[in-house]
């Protein structure tokens, strides 16, 4: 039987074919004359061309790109880092590689989502004082050797002590952290805390490499520079200055057995510089590709075919913040009105960001439940000045020509209407003293500009409370921040409520929401927090400022979202890419 298929097959293939009417079709083309053959292959030939086009369409009307793993992002950083470690990194440059280079339990999306990373699931207890964690099986950190909850109870450990960063140690007070068995950890809370998971984002060291460090080696240690996580990137190289004190380069390559797959860009290429321009100069010339953080007034001139910019609203709030204590001319709500009326958010914004910035009029920053976008503010108008005049006119302020400055008698006490603004010395900051300083002596408010470097700042001045207003920009790093701004628990150094303000109604609705609750128990009690801040006006609330980022035109998988610092921007890192594969939908 098979021997005649096969002689059936060898038959059939060596027959001889021919379409029916291919002689009728040769003798009728011979019969043309050359102009009518001529016609006859110009016909043929567009109608072949129009069918291959046709198909082309067809196969890509069914065709959908898809991120393709190779490629290489050369990114500039102003600042050299020093400590590649998520619990010693000071500066950005520290804290773009610590992002990059260590994973935690939980990972902050650039949407700002909180989802597992080497983590693979977690469970809340119903009274909010105990979080367990199960780790995924398979995690492993760089040099190979895997994750376990020794490594989460080690890293918890050394945040509590002295060498880490203040608000490091700050977020883990009073938490206490035990293994359950090699792959659960269990963090007990003395009082529940809904930003608790935030706290779960940091960076979690290797206690096989960290183990037999001592304390006063910490700083010190090689691991600092050369660092084994398991983040979705690992040190492949560095480059140093000849004098070995300062690190020009990192070369970092895709870690394939990353927590949440292998990120699809191979080589991230990091190059320090000690100023924006020198960075800038960089991009022009093709040295780098993309650097963040960069000021408003040049990143319009960057923007180009090739180049795009994201715009990442911080998670942070500028204002001005007023101490009634040491300037009482700010107990008289009129003042604090006006001072509220007549500070040109429309004008900071479009002189000193170019409209890169999300202004603000409520206590609550991008980022943080509670928080309602703005219609963006327009400038002020003669008309509107006038009438702030007329409102402390009403109030009892009364011009006197021989001092140049509005006074009012006051329990047999003149007080005049001027005050000191301190701020930084940094050119965006003085920018909008002086924009608010000039505004305000137009409606009569004398104000000096004080100005300081930051260290000053906050020794000198914050901490001791020595400031008429302030104009400062506070750091939001998770929901319970509000508690320290506004609190009246936390209006003594150490605490951030820097306007010392006390409320007895603010302070059980942050007691509140800060304790297990409903979503729409917390929304409710913002509301209340912030009709109270509003009606009392301790501070004028001014803008979040918006992190910038240059990136090549053809990096894809990357969307702006709100951050707190400029690390957050590698959230999904992961998922980013430059190279690009086609395939059919229904393969997708």
């Amino acid at each position: 039987m098979l021997k005649k298929t096969y002689y059936a097959l060898v038959r059939l293939l060596g027959s001889r074919f021919e379409l029916k009417g291919e002689q009728t079709l040769t003798r009728a083309i011979h019969t043309f004359s050359p102009a009518g053959r001529r016609v006859f292959l110009g016909l043929t030939a567009i109608f072949m061309v129009s069918a291959l086009v046709l198909l082309y369409q067809v196969n890509r009307a069914f065709l959908t790109p898809v991120p393709h793993r190779g490629g290489t992002l050369t990114e500039g950083v102003v600042g050299a880092p020093k400590f590649i470690n998520p619990l010693l990194a000071t500066s950005d440059a520290d804290r773009d590689l610590s992002a990059l280079v260590y994973s935690g339990l939980m990972r902050k999306t650039n949407s700002g989502e909180l989802i597992p990373d080497l983590a693979a699931s977690y469970e809340m207890s119903p009274d909010g004082l105990s979080y367990t964690f199960i780790l995924r099986p398979d995690v492993v950190f760089h040099d190979g050797e895997p994750v376990t909850a020794n490594d989460v109870v080690f890293t918890i450990g050394k945040a509590k002590e002295t060498i880490a960063k203040s608000d490091i140690r700050g977020r883990w007070d009073g938490v206490g952290v035990e293994v359950i068995d090699p792959q659960t950890v269990r963090f007990v809370l003395k009082k529940p805390y809904v930003s608790f998971l935030d706290n779960t984002t940091l960076g979690i060291l290797p206690e096989h490499l960290w183990g037999d460090t001592e304390q006063s080696a910490f700083v010190s240690s090689t691991l600092n520079v050369e660092p084994i996580g398991s983040g979705p990137y690992r040190v492949a190289s560095f480059k140093q200055s000849r004098d070995g004190k300062t690190i020009n380069s990192y070369k970092l390559t895709a870690f394939s057995r990353f927590a949440l797959g292998e990120p699809n860009i191979q080589t991230i290429q990091f190059s320090f510089f000690a100023d924006e321009d020198t960075a800038v100069k960089a991009l022009r010339k093709g040295d780098v590709e993309s650097i963040a953080s960069i000021s408003p007034k040049t990143i319009a001139e960057l923007k180009t075919e090739w180049r795009s910019v994201l715009s990442f609203p911080e998670q942070r709030l500028y204002g001005i913040f007023l101490n009634q204590t040491q300037a009482p001319i700010f107990a008289d709500a009129a003042v604090r009105s006006v001072i509220e009326q007549t500070s040109d958010r429309a004008k900071i914004a479009e002189e000193v960001f170019s409209g890169n910035v999300t202004p603000l009029s409520r206590p609550i920053p991008p980022g943080i439940l509670g928080f309602q976008e703005e219609v963006f503010p327009t400038a002020l108008t003669p008309e509107q000045i006038q009438e702030a005049r007329t409102v402390l006119e009403d109030a009892g302020w009364e011009f006197d020509e021989a001092k140049n400055v509005l006074v009012k008698t006051q329990k047999k006490e003149t007080l005049e209407l001027r005050f000191t603004l301190a701020t930084r010395n940094i050119p965006e900051l003085k920018a909008v003293a002086e924009i608010l300083a000039t505004t305000w002596e137009q409606v009569g408010i004398r104000v000096e500009l004080s100005y300081f470097d930051e260290g000053d700042l906050r020794e000198t001045i914050i901490r001791p409370r020595k400031y008429d207003a302030l104009l400062f920009g506070g750091i939001f790093p998770a929901e319970s921040a509000l508690y320290s701004f506004w609190h009246s628990s936390q209006r003594n150094d150490p605490g951030y409520n820097i306007t010392m303000y006390a409320n007895p109604a603010t302070d059980k609705v942050l007691e509140r929401i800060y304790s297990v609750s409903t979503m729409e128990e917390r929304l409710a009690g913002y509301k209340t927090f912030i009709d109270e801040i509003i009606s009392d006006k301790p501070a004028t609330f001014l803008y979040a400022p918006n992190l910038l980022y240059v990136v090549p035109g053809d990096l894809n998988g990357i969307a702006a979202g709100v951050v707190t610092d400029p690390s957050e921007r590698f959230g999904s890192v992961y998922e980013w890419y430059r190279e690009t594969d086609f395939v059919w939908k229904i393969f997708q």
